[in-house]
């Protein structure tokens, strides 16, 4: 068996994926530097999660069934040229979405004290965001007016859609719980809440979603 970790890594400029795999070394954080010592990702994969376990190599590919059993589609495939199909270890579902996936299996194996969460200092959140931007263009927020969102519309946060909120006015405030929050105030408190990591902000616009769709997505008037 090839005792080490499975781990979650994710990367500013892979918005909404994240890479499931494993190492055999004692400290996950070489791994990662090999992996940043590339010049194809111009930004650094950073640690979300790990998972320890005795038998690294079966519990990676076991999670990656998982996943594949459940949607096919989340996973990085693609045909190459010569007709191959090139299948890897990343995939378009939320980090704390893979997290709960970990952690289901841990429990089942009663190992759920193996299992860690990356912690973040503020100044890797900062960097992170100043990252973020960086590589994707900010976009304009516009107003719930603008979108077409009517005064008293359900928003649902996107990273877990139990969390809603209404709006309060044409412009940008929400109301959660009883209490008043710009819209992007209220998606970075939801942000380390589900994520329990640290953030500077938030572009509430992106974080919540009407009818189904992201603001940013909405055409509007």
């Amino acid at each position: 068996m090839s005792k080490g970790y499975v781990y979650i890594l994710v990367n500013p400029c892979l918005d909404g994926w994240v890479k499931i795999g494993m190492t055999e070394r004692d400290d996950i954080q070489r791994r990662i530097n090999d992996l940043n010592r590339s010049s194809a990702i111009p930004l650094s994969f950073r640690l979300y999660a790990s998972y320890e376990t005795e038998n690294a190599h079966a519990t990676e590919q076991f999670i990656h069934e998982i996943i594949d059993k459940i949607d096919g589609t989340l996973r990085s495939r693609e045909t190459l040229e010569n007709g191959r199909e090139r299948v890897r270890e990343f995939y378009a579902i939320p980090a704390k979405t893979a997290y709960d996936i970990f952690m289901s299996v841990a429990k089942f194996t009663g190992t759920a004290d193996k299992l860690k969460l990356a912690e973040v200092s503020a100044e890797q959140a900062a960097e992170e965001q100043i990252e973020t931007e960086r590589v994707r263009p900010r976009r304009s927020n516009r107003t719930f007016k603008e979108l077409g969102v009517p005064v008293g519309s359900e928003l649902e946060f996107v990273y877990k859609t139990e969390l809603r909120c209404e709006t309060m006015d044409e412009f940008n405030q929400v109301r959660y719980d009883g209490e008043i929050y710009s819209i992007s105030a209220l998606a970075l408190k939801f942000y380390k809440e589900v994520y329990e990591r640290n953030a500077v902000s938030r572009n509430g616009f992106d974080d919540f979603s009407f009818h189904g769709m992201r603001l940013t997505e909405i055409v509007g008037e």
